[in-house]
């Protein structure tokens, strides 16, 4: 009997539905077409998927919202020979 269960649970490649090793959450976002070109614009530079892309975005705003959230990190930007320091308020 457990395996009928097993079996009516198995969906895509044999893996059991409640054994998602990646767990995913939907999320509708609105944003501005201006701010939506520019993520595309990066989709299409990095031949990627603008989805993958704004993962990416997230990420490293993730990423400087813990170092600007840390008194004794900053966050510095090097270009060339200038050097700046990013203040998010």
């Amino acid at each position: 009997m457990a395996e009928i269960g097993r079996a009516i649970n198995t969906v895509g490649r044999g893996r059991p539905r409640n054994e998602n090793p990646l767990k995913t959450k939907r999320y509708n976002l609105v944003i501005p077409d201006d701010l939506f070109l520019e993520v595309k614009n990066i989709a299409d530079t990095e031949q990627t998927s603008i989805i993958d892309s704004f993962k990416k975005i997230i990420k490293y705003g993730l990423l400087t919202y813990k170092i600007m959230k840390d008194p004794t990190s900053q966050l510095i930007i090097k270009q060339g020979k200038s050097e700046r320091e990013i203040v998010l308020v």
